[in-house]
């Protein structure tokens, strides 16, 4: 059966079991992850590894490379969406509060 899929992602967010699950938050997420990797190559489905890097997992990005790399070759995505996004609500925070400072703006 053929359902249309070219390319899937596949997260991976820790070298270990210990550190992607935590990270996850879902109990077998990494051996999850590993399965469908495995999957995917015995399929011949095109695939990439995304990681998310937070504060959480930095330490871990040169073994997830290593990790990555082990299985072959596969494109491999490092990102950092998390800080963005927090880096743009403390922004808007501060944006507010000094606004609400304002002599202007008091009642």
């Amino acid at each position: 059966m053929h359902a249309g899929i070219e390319r899937i992602s596949i997260s991976l967010d820790g070298a270990t079991a210990a550190v992607h699950d935590r990270f996850r938050g879902v109990p077998g997420a990494y051996e999850g992850a590993l399965s469908g990797i495995r999957n995917a190559r015995e399929e011949g489905l095109s695939f990439q590894i995304n990681t998310t890097v937070t504060r959480q997992n930095i330490e871990e990005v040169p073994r997830i490379q290593k990790l990555a790399v082990s299985m072959g070759p596969l494109p491999t995505r490092f990102s950092s969406w998390c800080r963005p996004a927090v880096e743009s609500t403390l922004a808007a925070r501060r944006s507010v509060q000094s606004s609400t400072r304002r002599p202007e703006l008091a009642l």
